[in-house]
């Protein structure tokens, strides 16, 4: 899957960005700003990493009040989901 470097979610546009892992905070894959508009992938994981990473990003900007462990499990249900049935290109 090619991540897009611009997704809109809920009428907001977030622009997204590949950082080094030092640029995140210890242990993260991913943060999202919502502020900035920006959601935040660490660059040096693995292709299926990054993609399960940016939905997991996505959801939470489609819903703030999820707590981390909600939005670990739908983010790999979903990835795994479009994977496995070769919905994503």
């Amino acid at each position: 899957m090619d991540i897009p470097r611009k997704v809109k979610v809920g009428g907001h546009i977030y622009k997204v960005i590949f950082q080094k892992q030092t640029d995140l905070a210890e242990n993260d894959c991913g943060k999202t700003d919502r502020t900035k508009g920006i959601i935040v992938i660490d660059a040096d994981l693995i292709q299926s990493e990054k993609e399960e990473t940016f939905f997991h990003e996505v959801i939470h900007v489609i819903n703030t009040e999820y707590k981390e462990v909600e939005v670990d499990f739908l983010a790999q249900a979903f990835y795994a989901f479009l994977k496995n049935n070769k919905l994503l290109k």
